[in-house]
């Protein structure tokens, strides 16, 4: 078993491509989808990028606003 700490001090910050969040992943496994908890904080976005592997995205609003812009 291994322990996976999800607290927004231990994320990563991303800034390439426009973007402004930070990411914890969940698990990684060769060829499996790529899990991870990415939190946006007011005014945040998620930059258009190529992406390496196969994701999936889930989206959890707590009192706040969520603006997708269509390519």
């Amino acid at each position: 078993m291994r322990l996976v700490r999800f607290a927004a001090e231990d994320a990563r910050p991303i800034g390439a491509h426009g973007s402004g969040f930070s990411i914890s992943p969940l698990a990684s496994r060769h060829g499996a989808c790529f899990q991870a908890v990415v939190r946006l904080q007011p005014g945040g976005r998620i930059g258009r990028h190529p992406t390496v592997g196969l994701q999936m995205l889930a989206i959890v609003i707590e009192g706040g606003e969520l603006e997708i812009l269509a390519a």
